[in-house]
């Protein structure tokens, strides 16, 4: 019996048992028993009437993003710029260097998007540049050997011979 039959059982029974006097609930109890496999003290509490089957599921609030898709091609090219660190080296690359670097004109970005790069956190940084270090690892993955010509160099024995 899965969870949601072991419930609908548990409420129907909560029904009569509520109604019931002292020897009728001793039965009920018992039927529950065998009918749940559930210890008799769970089912007293369950069946109990402050047991709230259903309870009303919280609105879910959520915070509007404040790192948006504009941020992350920029991002990504920083990342790049300074050689794929963690989101923790990044962080304070990007703060100290990042003004050097729209003044050369090796990034173009708005004075807005640089000062959110600026804020950003070094768990943001790891989080927005998840899908493109799993996308780099699987180009990698799949990629020819870089070097063949040094790998025949090497000596190795084979079992023909």
């Amino acid at each position: 019996m899965d969870m949601n039959s072991k419930k609908q059982c548990l409420r129907q029974l909560q029904k009569e048992y509520l109604r019931a006097h002292k020897k009728q609930k001793v039965l009920l109890l018992d039927e529950a028993e065998k009918r749940t496999g559930q210890n008799r003290k769970y089912l007293i509490r369950k069946m109990s009437a402050k047991t709230i089957w259903d309870k009303p599921k919280r609105p879910k609030t959520s915070r509007p993003r404040q790192f948006g898709s504009d941020l992350i091609i920029h991002l990504v090219k920083l990342w790049d710029i300074f050689d794929h660190p963690c989101g923790q080296r990044l962080e304070p690359l990007i703060s100290s260097e990042l003004s050097r670097l729209r003044l050369f004109n090796e990034v173009n970005i708005t004075d807005e998007q640089a000062e959110k790069l600026s804020k950003m956190s070094a768990k943001t940084i790891d989080l927005l540049l998840a899908h493109e270090k799993e996308v780099r690892q699987l180009n990698e993955k799949y990629n020819k050997k870089k070097n063949p010509l040094l790998y025949q160099q090497i000596p190795t024995k084979t079992s023909d011979g």
